[in-house]
């Protein structure tokens, strides 16, 4: 009888016992890498949707991956509004689309994504994404659609610039297909002789703009909107 009792007094302590390691084991879990990105993807979209209700009419939305969240969107129109989200997707713009109430009167739509998607899948791949993107997008709003900047090969090897240069050709010829659409080519300030990014343009991961990258693709983008792709107010349907 004393040793069931002693047997059941071990039982109960190793409960208490293990009740905190258990609640640790779960914490841990619940702040897995996968499930961080969750957490943190849904909290910036709900970020962008107290933004987007107070969006004026005829604002400029900005929707892409690392690129454009990192671009000061001032710099290409006072009434510019950065809906980007780092590690975006095509796909990942198109899922979100839905959320944002402002596409609606909105007066132009700039589009910088797609050097993540060429990570796993080919130029063909993303350019068919993009053109299910496109139908979500209102068919009354000038599209800047802008080619993806190539990488420095000395500090990242993937994707290739020869990835990259097909991707760009791919939304090139999306852009001839619609009026609306307007193709940006990465300006060549950012390119060295071969083609590829210059070292003294990013931030050195060979990938990201730095200040002086930024200042030379928003000049260019800054440039189309106040060109043909800016179309007057009068000529928008409702």
């Amino acid at each position: 009888m004393m040793i069931a009792y002693i047997v059941f007094l071990h039982l109960c302590l190793a409960v208490l016992v293990a009740r905190p390691l258990i609640r640790r084991l779960q914490r841990f879990r619940s702040r897995s890498p996968a499930a961080s990105r969750v957490y943190r993807y849904e909290d910036i979209l709900r970020v962008h949707q107290r933004i987007d209700a107070a969006v004026p009419e005829g604002a400029v939305l900005c929707f892409g991956d690392s690129f454009t969240a990192g671009m000061c969107t001032l710099a290409l129109s006072e009434k510019a509004v950065n809906f980007g989200i780092g590690r975006d997707t095509v796909d990942d713009v198109r899922r979100r689309l839905r959320r944002y109430g402002s596409l609606q009167r909105c007066g132009g739509i700039v589009l910088a994504v797609g050097f993540n998607d060429l990570m796993s899948r080919t130029p063909y791949q993303v350019a068919e994404s993009y053109s299910l993107l496109l139908e979500e997008l209102p068919d009354d709003v000038p599209v800047i659609l802008c080619g993806v900047p190539p990488v420095d090969p000395q500090r990242r090897a993937k994707p290739a610039n020869s990835q990259i240069a097909e991707l760009n050709r791919q939304l090139a010829e999306l852009a001839e297909r619609e009026a609306r659409l307007h193709y940006i080519l990465p300006p060549e300030e950012l390119m060295d002789d071969a083609a590829a990014l210059r070292p003294d343009v990013h931030e050195g991961d060979g990938v990201h703009l730095n200040g002086r990258g930024y200042a030379i693709w928003t000049a260019a983008i800054s440039e189309r909107l106040a060109g043909p792709a800016a179309a007057p107010e009068s000529s928008r349907r409702r």
